[in-house]
């Protein structure tokens, strides 16, 4: 009988040995999923603001750069925008900036200002050392015709793509949130494109019916002066000289009457409303226009959009109080374009500001608020309450040509808390908020709610981007960013962050439905072996690091099934042994 039992143990060994020879490199694959470095290569610092999803962001990001040799370290800024502008050139380590997270707005309506804007519109653009880059941009500002424009942009998206001074990842759509008795709320989004908040309401007709106040819930830091940046309550404060009609994209006069272009495209002559007055009485005139665009060519005042006007305005001049004239260094045929859409070029008065230093005008009383600055537009300020509140009272010398606001007051009303804002929105307390990055995230769960109205859009091909220090040490390479490119998982981020609010935007700062896309440009998906690629061109050779292989689940299992055979095997063979010497 031991006999028998010897020759089933042999048989169950053998049986094992196979089992062990298939089981061993199965549950071994199944282990390696991808080789992670265990030490890295250096380590990146993306600078958030703590709204808006921002270290969401990082957050999802963080592990797929560890998978190619990154570590990145995650800090939050209040005022992200004046770090980058005070410290344009410096790395983090340095008081400055690795990478920040930043929107963009890429189109502005007319096809012929689509690549030069978004390229023109960010904050790393002076300090561009790349001829390369500053040959295209003029090309571009002078292309006269839709074949040259065409030709023109294609080279500037392959340029853009292959350079990648900027990585576009995301496409932005969004959602806005009404108290119900917020009228005309259908038109938000078409209006949204071409204005910011407080304008947006006005020109799109929306009001709180049933109250005197309009308030509006936001969680940015406000500009009350209109030519420091885009998160600016200038418009609707203060006007430009045209506007451009979101429903068919055609200029419309708003402070100038009628404008003429010369034959050859350099000479552009506005001629001004009459009887328009300033919220104080004094008569507006050509002389503020002028001293508006001169503040914002002047370097020391910090304007974005003189980064556009230094390139392109050659002199300006006054003829007559009603007349006002810029010559351009070249023909720009998207200048009026221009013009019309950014929040930049709105017109200060020269009698209230003219007696401060540019390098003062960011604190002066006008720009914190301790003083009302007088204004042609719809709202003038009434009150600010810094940190909480900015109050702004009908104008009563509103020229006749504009359409009267219904609300008495607007009020940009601070609030930090996602949850707070809704609260106060279905209580009337406040009449809408635009929900950007973090709010658009939580808009499903509310559409359900009787209380609110939500109204999706997306914007004009808004962009979520990440913008790289282009003097950084590493991020100089442009391997290194195209591998950070590859590494950026912008299906997950859309999805954990935002809630399917977003589609991957590949790199290029347009619209793959734009005509002016052009035939087989290659964008950017993500697809970490690739990314790898790109390290190794810039360098950084994975050899040199030491890999570990991650433990899973299955190496375990497979493991104790193994171990569990063998232990049953001996104790089984252990007993049978026993009952053979038993048996007589």
């Amino acid at each position: 009988m031991f006999k028998k039992e010897r020759t089933l143990f042999i048989r169950c060994l053998l049986c094992l040995s196979l089992i062990t020879t298939l089981l061993v490199p199965i549950t071994a694959s199944l282990a390696v999923n991808e080789e992670v470095p265990q030490k890295s290569f250096f380590t990146l610092t993306i600078v958030c603001s703590p709204e808006f999803g921002e270290t969401d962001i990082a957050e999802v990001w963080k592990p797929e750069l560890k998978k190619i040799g990154i570590d990145l370290n995650i800090v939050t800024v209040e005022d992200v925008d004046t770090l980058v502008m005070e410290n344009p050139t410096k790395s983090y380590e340095e008081g400055g900036w690795d990478i920040v997270i930043k929107g963009a707005s890429p189109e502005l309506g007319h096809p012929g200002a689509v690549i030069p804007y978004s390229i023109l519109d960010r904050p790393f653009v002076p300090f561009v050392k790349d001829e390369d880059f500053w040959t295209m941009v003029d090309e571009l500002a002078a292309a006269s015709d839709e074949t040259t424009l065409k030709k023109v942009s294609g080279e500037a998206l392959s340029w853009w793509i292959d350079n990648l001074p900027i990585f576009d990842f995301l496409t932005d759509k969004r959602a806005v949130i009404f108290n119900p008795n917020v009228k005309n709320t259908d038109k938000y989004g078409l209006y949204f494109d071409y204005t910011l908040p407080m304008e947006t309401v006005i020109k799109a007709g929306m009001y709180y019916e049933g109250k005197d106040t309009y308030t509006y819930a936001e969680t940015e830091v406000w500009y009350l002066l209109p030519f420091f940046g885009w998160y600016t309550c200038g418009p609707g404060q203060f006007q430009r000289l045209l506007w451009m009609k979101p429903e068919d994209k055609t200029l419309v006069p708003e402070l100038a009457e009628s404008w003429e272009i010369s034959p050859d495209g350099t000479v552009y002559t506005f001629h001004l409303k009459k009887d328009v007055v300033w919220s104080d009485e004094e008569p507006f005139t050509s002389a503020d226009c002028k001293f508006t665009f001169d503040l914002m060519l002047n370097p020391t005042i910090g304007s974005e959009a003189g980064i556009f006007l230094r390139r392109v305005i050659d002199s300006m001049e006054t003829p007559d109080e009603l007349t006002f004239v810029i010559h351009t260094k070249k023909a720009v045929p998207f200048f009026l374009e221009w013009l019309a859409r950014s929040c930049c070029p709105c017109i200060v008065p020269k009698h209230t500001l003219e007696n401060i230093k540019p390098e003062d005008m960011a604190n002066s009383d006008y720009a914190t608020g301790a003083k009302a600055c007088p204004t042609t537009g719809w709202y003038v300020l009434d009150q600010m309450v810094v940190g909480d509140y900015i109050r702004f009272k009908r104008n009563p010398l509103l020229h006749s040509s504009f359409t009267p606001v219904k609300n008495e007051y607007f009020i940009l009303k601070k609030v930090g808390e996602k949850t707070t804002i809704v609260s106060m929105i279905k209580t009337g307390e406040v009449s809408g908020h635009y929900a950007g990055l973090g709010m658009s995230a939580d808009a499903p769960a509310l559409k359900g709610d009787p209380k609110v109205i939500v109204v999706d859009f997306s914007p004009n091909n808004w962009l979520k981007t990440l913008h790289l220090n282009p003097n950084h040490p590493i991020l100089c390479n442009k391997y290194v960013r195209r591998a950070l490119a590859y590494s950026f998982p912008a299906n997950d981020v859309a999805k954990k962050v935002f809630s399917g609010y977003g589609e991957p935007a590949g790199g290029a700062p347009l619209s793959p439905s734009s005509e002016y896309w052009p035939t087989g440009l290659q964008t950017y998906t993500y697809d970490i072996s690739k990314a790898k690629q790109m390290m190794e061109k810039a360098g950084y050779h994975y050899d040199l690091l030491k890999v570990e292989i991650p433990p899973t689940p299955y190496l375990e299992y497979g493991g104790f099934l193994i171990g569990g055979i063998i232990v049953g095997t001996l104790v089984g063979f252990a007993v049978a042994r026993q009952r053979a010497r038993k048996t007589p």
